[in-house]
């Protein structure tokens, strides 16, 4: 019954298609499955769950087709059930992506800590989130080409969180790296435009707004929110610098 099981869902996966390994849930709505194919594919893994109830296979296909076709609660539900079916590592870092995808970055920490090479970006992704930049520094450096748009997000998050002004131009040389490597993508547009403001290259941040924008069911409002935002710090900036109310006169 179980093997009965793991070939429908092989079959239900072939209808949303997609790779966990990918990652794209993090900065990316997934493709729309067209509703057809949905449907088939919810049918299947319903059949294989009556077949194997306790299968972690079929759970973990489970939420990964309800993750590709939007419905992100039962996703997490079955990675949850998953969870609960299986001790091994690979289960654990599974259910952890969804947790992370849930908001649970402190929930996902613990199951990705034994988790294998290729979860690296998540490992460090849940880590950051949960206690901050310092304990994951040394697993950044451990990012390789290899790790692809995952390991690159990851970099420019954790960038994102330096308070120091030569952390802040690494993390502009990043950005103007990933804009050119992945243009249009909002994951760096965004990310890029509040560090133009916090870099003060107020024009740098007044070249990407029509990029930011570009998706936008109001463009007009949404430029004009932009605009005001680089506009005002652009006038703080020019202030001359009042002293520390503590400093001698």
């Amino acid at each position: 019954r179980e093997i009965l099981a793991t070939l429908l869902v092989q079959q239900a996966l072939g209808f949303v298609g997609g790779n966990p390994m990918e990652f794209r849930f993090l900065f990316e709505t997934p493709p729309q499955v067209q509703a057809e194919k949905g449907k088939r594919a919810v049918e299947l893994f319903r059949a294989a769950r009556s077949l194997g109830p306790k299968s972690p296979v079929v759970f973990a296909a489970g939420a990964w087709i309800h993750y590709r076709m939007g419905l992100n609660k039962p996703a997490f539900k079955f990675s949850e059930i998953l969870l609960s079916l299986s001790e091994g590592n690979e289960a654990k870092a599974f259910a952890g992506m969804f947790r992370l995808m849930a908001k649970d970055a402190k929930g996902a920490v613990s199951l990705f800590e034994h988790s294998s090479r290729p979860w690296l970006p998540l490992k460090i992704l849940s880590g950051l989130i949960a206690s901050g930049p310092k304990p994951v520094g040394p697993m950044v450096a451990l990012l390789s080409d290899s790790d692809g748009v995952a390991g690159d997000y990851v970099r420019l998050f954790f960038a994102m969180t330096t308070k120091e002004e030569a952390g802040n131009l690494q993390a502009v040389a990043l950005v103007e790296r990933l804009l050119a490597k992945y243009p249009g993508k909002q994951w760096v547009l965004q990310p890029a435009f509040r560090l133009y403001l916090k870099t003060k290259k107020f024009q740098d941040a007044r070249n990407l707004v029509p990029k930011i924008i570009a998706d936008q069911k109001d463009k007009v409002k949404s430029t004009k929110y932009l605009m005001e935002q680089i506009e005002k710090l652009e006038k703080e900036s020019a202030l001359p610098k009042q002293p520390a109310a503590n400093s001698p006169k």
